[in-house]
């Protein structure tokens, strides 16, 4: 059975890297207790939103949810065939609304759930891949997917996720092999970024009215993660790393700390 550690899924990261304002990796003294999910499936997305209430998905379909700080984690998509494929990415307001993309068959899917998991409804269909998902409030969010027709598909929802629009602010993507994977992404308004499989990261500053492109500086196929804070100050990571002060605009390398693939980075 899989393992969750407190509202953490680790995918095949290596590492799992904490950031504040000005240091990287400093010593936060957190303790990581390990949790029994209750499946074998392999975990994709993870959301907590309050130190009790959590969701979980990955493949086939699987989602999951905790409401008592990850002691057990409950079945959240009991009617199985409506959800297909691999759960990317969840969202979620609180411990009945969540909405969530997946993917098979070449064909990606939101679904919007408001009773807990015990239904989930499909309201958007597309031929991509959404890699990031995130609800700004209680009814206005995004959608981020791979580029369709050469430009990134970026939705907008502004009722909650019961309806989603294609942007048509969507950059045009740089290469015609460019992709995104998910942990890759950041919605932080007015702030938004994403990484990409050439290692150049695209950036808001006015919530998706315009972008710009920025080479990350870093080794690697793909970005596989980035952060930034409110201060502008931001690291992209693939086998190695890069630091932005200035909102991802330019980047300095850094050394790796560690071997292997930097898979995720949380922080301030």
């Amino acid at each position: 059975m899989k393992e969750l550690h407190p509202f953490i899924s680790f995918l095949t990261a290596a590492l799992l890297l904490l950031l504040s304002a000005n240091t990287l990796g400093q010593n936060c003294n957190y303790t990581w207790v390990p949790q029994n999910s209750g499946i074998a499936n392999q975990l994709k997305c993870v959301k907590a939103v309050s130190e009790l209430v959590a969701w979980t998905g990955g493949a086939n379909a699987i989602v999951r949810k905790t409401t008592d700080g990850g002691a057990t984690w409950l079945n959240a998509n009991p009617n199985t065939g409506v959800i297909t494929g691999m759960v990317n990415c969840i969202d979620a307001l609180d411990g009945n609304t969540a909405i969530l993309t997946s993917t098979t068959g070449g064909n990606a899917f939101i679904y919007r759930t408001t009773n807990g998991g015990v239904n989930w409804v499909n309201v958007h269909t597309a031929a991509t891949v959404y890699f990031g998902l995130k609800m700004t409030d209680a009814q206005n969010g995004f959608a981020f997917g791979d580029p369709v027709g050469n430009f990134w598909q970026m939705l907008i929802t502004t009722n909650g996720g019961s309806n989603w629009s294609l942007s048509p602010t969507a950059p045009q993507r740089l290469s015609n092999i460019e992709t995104c994977l998910p942990n890759s992404f950041q919605v932080s308004l007015p702030n938004i970024w994403w990484g990409t499989s050439i290692t150049t990261v695209y950036r808001s500053t006015n919530s998706g009215a315009s972008f710009t492109s920025h080479e990350a500086n870093v080794t690697g196929i793909y970005i596989l993660a980035l952060h930034y804070n409110q201060s502008g100050v931001g690291f992209s990571a693939s086998t190695s790393m890069s630091r932005s002060t200035n909102g991802g605009m330019n980047y300095a390398s850094l050394p790796a700390p560690g071997a292997g693939n930097i898979e995720a980075i949380q922080g301030e």
